[in-house]
């Protein structure tokens, strides 16, 4: 006896099958635009301005816990944080979060601190004035009072001493105090009609706020 085949054997698709194939191919679209499509100059700043506001919280944090004071020094590749060990600042490596940072291409950033353009050593443009001389006179009375004489040749050499000497720009002290800062964040390359900012501001209280994206650059 023949047997027929089931009335539904040759159905269509569904609603709901054609649908989440619309959903998966929508999926790898957005994937391949991404891909071929590099992140807009606002995304950059948003990314590394709100990435450095996340960090300098930690720092705030984990200086407050541990009782330690901490730093932050600037320069035209990007950033990193210090930490006070004995009579030096040593940049952190074993600490994922505040490893040092570059900045992607093209971005670059301007640091005040009360006003004065910070790129420097000057630690009298700093809350941690008082500290940073305690340090310079405490190495200056060690080394007054290092006998050549007496050093024994066989002795290994501090190799914290071969470092370079660092400063902070920024202090973060165990007090939960914080120098305050004004950093802006800019991108401008072919292509734009004009240059983005990022605004970047840090109280003593440890508050720090970012205003952007900006079409002009700030006053103050």
């Amino acid at each position: 006896m023949m047997k027929t085949a089931p009335l539904n054997s040759h159905r269509g698709f569904t609603l709901i099958e054609i649908m989440v194939v619309v959903v998966i191919i929508g999926v790898f679209a957005g994937i391949i635009a991404v891909s071929i499509n590099p992140q807009s100059p606002e995304r950059v700043l948003k990314n590394e301005s709100t990435r450095l506001k996340h960090v300098i919280r930690i720092a705030l944090d984990e200086s407050q816990i541990q009782a330690t004071e901490l730093g932050l020094r600037f320069d035209e590749e990007g950033y990193q944080f210090l930490s006070l060990q004995g009579r030096r600042w040593i940049p952190i490596a074993d600490d994922k979060a505040l490893e040092s940072h570059k900045w992607p291409e093209e971005l670059f950033s301007t640091l005040k601190m009360e006003g004065f353009a910070a790129f420097s050593d000057d630690p009298e443009q700093t809350l941690g004035l008082g500290l940073s001389k305690r340090l310079d006179r405490e190495e200056e009375l060690e080394n007054s009072e290092e006998d050549d004489f007496s050093l024994d040749i066989n002795d290994e050499e501090d190799p914290q001493k071969k470092l370079p000497k660092l400063t902070p720009q920024i202090y973060i002290l165990s007090s939960g105090e914080m120098t305050p800062f004004s950093l802006l964040m800019e991108i401008e390359h072919e292509g734009m009609d004009e240059p983005v900012y990022y605004h970047l501001q840090g109280e003593y209280s440890g508050v720090i706020t970012v205003d952007g994206p900006l079409n002009e650059r700030p006053s103050s």
